[in-house]
């Protein structure tokens, strides 16, 4: 995932897009927990810190990467992942060009 992901993240580079471009990772599942991952040799010291131990946590990841965006940010709020086409169509109609909007509008979807 990290080499494709690498990979795509090239080639907008590269074609002078990156900027501009929003872009959405989406898991099906949790992730980084302790019931499954943290015996395995994989399991780092990032791991333990992403997850707060190996705590579980049943959300799915939505990484977002705005345009314009040069910084991490968080939206801890819980997210509906029926909402999801909804926040498409407000990222393509250009509603969503910020993490706060962005938060904001997740937490209209509560």
């Amino acid at each position: 995932a990290d080499r494709s992901l690498g990979h795509v993240r090239a080639l907008l580079e590269q074609r002078g897009e990156w900027d501009a471009a929003t872009v959405v990772v989406m898991g099906d599942h949790s992730w980084r927990t302790k019931l499954i991952w943290d015996n395995s040799d994989g399991w780092s010291a990032e791991d333990q810190a992403a997850s707060h131990g190996g705590q579980f946590d049943d959300r799915p990841a939505y990484i977002v990467k705005l345009p314009g965006q040069h910084s991490g940010a968080r939206v801890d709020a819980k997210f509906a992942a029926v909402h999801t086409r909804a926040m498409f169509d407000a990222m393509l109609q250009g509603r969503l060009q910020t993490p706060a909007e962005l938060q904001a509008w997740v937490a209209s979807q509560q």
